[in-house]
C-alpha cells in the first residue's frame, strides 16, 4: 500500500514539477499548495479500509523522503 502511493506520488509530482524535481514534499507545497492538494485527492484508492488517509499519506512522505536521503547519500 505505501509503495503504492509513494509511486504515485512520485509519479504525479514529476509530471506536475518536471522542472523542479527532486526537492522535498515542503518545498512542493510551498510552491504550488493547489497541486499538491489535486495530487492528494488520487491515491485514496489506496487507503486500506483499515487506516485513514492521513496515516496513509504520511507512511509515503516519510518513504519519499527516505528514498531523496538515499539518493543524496549516493551521489555524494
Amino acid at each position: 500500500m505505501v509503495n503504492k502511493i509513494t509511486n504515485f506520488l512520485k509519479c504525479e509530482l514529476e509530471r506536475m514539477f518536471k522542472d523542479d524535481n527532486n526537492q522535498t514534499l515542503v518545498y512542493y507545497q510551498s510552491k504550488s499548495l493547489n497541486h499538491i492538494l489535486e495530487i492528494k485527492n488520487g491515491p485514496i484508492k489506496y487507503v486500506p479500509k483499515n487506516s485513514s488517509f492521513k496515516e496513509a499519506l504520511k507512511k509515503a512522505k516519510n518513504s519519499i523522503e527516505m528514498s531523496k536521503s538515499k539518493l543524496s547519500k549516493n551521489l555524494s
